[in-house]
């Protein structure tokens, strides 16, 4: 593909790739020399690299510290963006937040700037600048990968982060740094594999001498804790309600795994705020205002301090439990209600459907030399708030596992018969059993669960033998 096909964009090809509203914001004529000026730069780095690097060998290959490309890739993945159809930013934002970056990007700090230094400063940065300009170009951008302007700005904040990252006194071992920052987390994976290994994890669970010894001694610390069962099912169910029935047992995992208020906020701020409707927070400013328009009722003024618990959730993990912002805030709501030393408060949450979910707490002012401190001790209450689960259950893990068939005629016909797929296909029968697995262990509440067939349900050392009708130990 040629230079000019990759990286020259005209006004036509930015008003079919961007959002109606972000191209009305545009002045024609400063966008086609921004354009023209992006090319020629993006021309002239290319000149750099035939003339100047590559010219005595054409197989050497460009290091950069920065792998811009997958950085870029792993924030359009992360936002969704590789399945929108138009970018919602502005071009003209894009050239001057580059220029900006490059602008900061300073190796030979000296406080009597001078040419010498300029000269350092431009030879040590040619690379890392011509590929910002050159991966970050406007078609790029825009056509390739659809970004809004909260995406490009993180872009933007990371590179800069990892280039301050990459600078090194001269005569710095990066050897030996490199070594270690490989290896060591490396080891740190390959022993922390048993958490990430699903169902292989019930390999681990204690048997033989150790084992005994845990019983005998009566444990109530045992090394890998877990509990087995199953659905409740009749064996006469229709094959048709094989759906139905894993949709229930995921949603039991759901609903058995423990999970804290902690597990799901992202980051954690005291921030000096006086007022909600005035914050300094502009991201904020919104569903503040919806808030208090929707409130507008109901007396939520308190004589409160002017510092903010400000959370910021995880939306992935609270999409996968199915957790909604109602059953965080009532859980906030009880904690703060049932502790005697918090006498008002006001909380504050957006919608589940916002961009960011956050959530907003303050509290009543009281006489106390370090209000931060006080905060920081109700913030750590408030991490181990229980939102739901069993408390001992870190994990479950499902799998549907076939079960013997009993015929009409009382004949049990077993899973390793060659009549079996017949029969289960001819009769329809519902052939399987729905097991689940727990990463720890509290049988006397995971009894109370409802659809968990009491009879089947063993803690770890002991399972139920579906072929056998039997209970036994490992």
């Amino acid at each position: 593909m040629k230079l000019y096909e990759k990286y020259k964009a005209d006004i036509n090809f930015v008003k079919n790739n961007i959002t109606k509203e972000k191209y009305d914001e545009i002045n024609e004529e400063k966008m086609k020399k921004i354009l023209e000026t992006e090319y020629k730069i993006i021309e002239s780095y290319y000149d750099y690299y035939r003339k100047d690097i590559l010219n005595v060998d054409v197989k050497n290959r460009i290091k950069c510290p920065i792998n811009i490309e997958r950085l870029v890739k792993d924030i359009i993945v992360k936002y969704g963006f590789d399945k929108v159809q138009y970018a919602d930013i502005n071009p003209i934002y894009i050239y001057n937040k580059i220029t900006e970056l490059k602008s900061k990007l300073i190796i030979v700090r000296v406080s009597d700037p001078n040419e010498i230094a300029s000269e350092l400063n431009d030879i040590s940065t040619m690379k890392i600048k011509s590929f910002i300009s050159i991966h970050l170009s406007i078609k790029k951008k825009i056509r390739n990968y659809k970004v809004n302007t909260y995406a490009f700005d993180e872009i933007i904040n990371t590179i800069y982060h990892r280039f301050l990252q990459s600078i090194v006194n001269p005569g710095e071992m990066v050897g030996i740094i490199a070594a270690q920052s490989i290896g060591q987390p490396v080891t740190q994976m390959t022993l922390d594999t048993f958490h990430h290994t699903g169902l292989g994890s019930k390999a681990n669970v204690s048997r033989g001498v150790p084992r005994i010894r845990e019983i005998l001694g009566l444990s109530t610390n045992m090394k890998t804790p877990s509990i087995h069962s199953y659905l409740e099912i009749n064996d006469d169910d229709n094959e048709d309600l094989h759906s139905e029935y894993i949709k229930k047992t995921n949603n039991i995992i759901a609903n058995i795994e423990y999970i804290t208020l902690g597990e799901l906020i992202m980051k954690s701020q005291i921030i000096y705020d006086m007022d909600d409707l005035k914050t300094c927070i502009t991201e904020d400013q919104e569903f503040i205002m919806n808030y208090y328009e929707l409130m507008e009722n109901e007396n939520n003024a308190i004589e409160a301090t002017p510092w903010i618990l400000r959370f910021e959730f995880n939306r992935e993990i609270i999409m996968n439990k199915n957790i909604s912002m109602f059953l965080i805030e009532t859980k906030i709501y009880e904690f703060l209600e049932e502790n005697k030393l918090i006498s008002g408060h006001n909380i504050i949450l957006n919608d589940i459907n916002d961009y960011k979910l956050i959530s907003r707490i303050r509290i009543k002012l009281v006489d106390r030399d370090d209000p931060i401190k006080y905060l920081s001790i109700v913030e750590d209450n408030l991490m181990n708030i229980k939102l739901m689960g069993i408390k001992g259950i870190k994990r479950g893990y499902f799998q549907p596992m076939k079960k013997n068939i009993i015929a009409e005629d009382g004949a049990i016909i077993s899973i390793v018969d060659d009549k079996y797929e017949e029969y289960s296909n001819e009769h329809k029968h519902n052939s399987f059993h729905y097991v689940i697995d727990t990463e720890g262990s509290n049988l006397l509440q995971m009894l109370n669960v409802e659809y968990i067939d009491k009879y089947k349900t063993t803690p770890a050392g002991t399972y139920y033998d579906v072929r056998t009708d039997q209970y036994k130990s490992y």
